[in-house]
């Protein structure tokens, strides 16, 4: 082999190198979270449940970020009813998101989102990025997808829209955004303080269920 070509094959294996590393978890702390009254030892059930059906019902690649919200949105509701608790369903979005490499960044509003929501009506939100290169393989958009949970709160009745109607109280659900130069992802990707995501005390946590009166 040549000293061009010598040169151009560790070029190559360089590239590739550094492309495998970002796709490496760094925060495995991320799996050493409990739910209020769900146990790391329930949650780490719950993340193989998510990883087994991943690795059963998706498909290999996933080039659209319409597809992958799809998907995520499909395995909650096989995981779930509205029977689980909103610690049982907040630890279920975690799983799954996991499962999939991402990485938890926020939980907003950040001033004490639960009573916030509780009291005024709106949403939660949980905040992931994740390297799309882990389910696109190469994706040439850009590296970092956006991925939110949104989890419903109390309505207003008087100022419902046909999206509250669609999503009422209670209700979990995923909106995922791959990078995009033309329509870009806003400046929000940025970690907070805590490695999970944060859930209500007890004395809120029926304003979050799917029954709640």
């Amino acid at each position: 082999m040549t000293l061009r070509g010598r040169i151009f094959g560790l070029a190559v294996l360089a590239a590739i190198t550094a492309h495998v590393v970002t796709m490496l978890d760094f925060h495995p702390e991320q799996d050493q979270c409990s739910f209020g009254p769900v146990s790391n030892q329930r949650y780490r059930e719950l993340l193989a449940q998510a990883e087994k059906y991943q690795w059963r019902n998706w498909p290999l690649i996933i080039w659209k970020d319409d597809t992958l919200q799809r998907l995520l949105n499909e395995q909650y509701q096989a995981m779930t009813n509205d029977a689980n608790t909103t610690y049982e369903r907040i630890a279920t979005m975690h799983a799954i998101l996991r499962g999939i490499g991402a990485d938890f960044l926020y939980t907003e509003p950040s001033n004490d989102p639960f009573a916030q929501v509780s009291e005024r009506g709106g949403w939660v939100f949980f905040g992931y990025q994740i390297n799309v290169n882990r389910l696109a393989l190469f994706y040439l958009g850009g590296r970092t997808g956006w991925l939110i949970g949104t989890l419903a709160g109390p309505k207003q009745s008087s100022s419902l829209t046909d999206f509250d109607r669609k999503h009422p109280q209670g209700d979990l659900h995923f909106v995922a955004h791959y990078p995009n130069p033309i329509d870009q992802i806003p400046d929000v990707l940025h970690r907070g303080p805590r490695s999970c995501p944060g859930v209500p005390n007890a004395a809120l946590e029926p304003f979050f269920r799917p029954d709640a009166k």
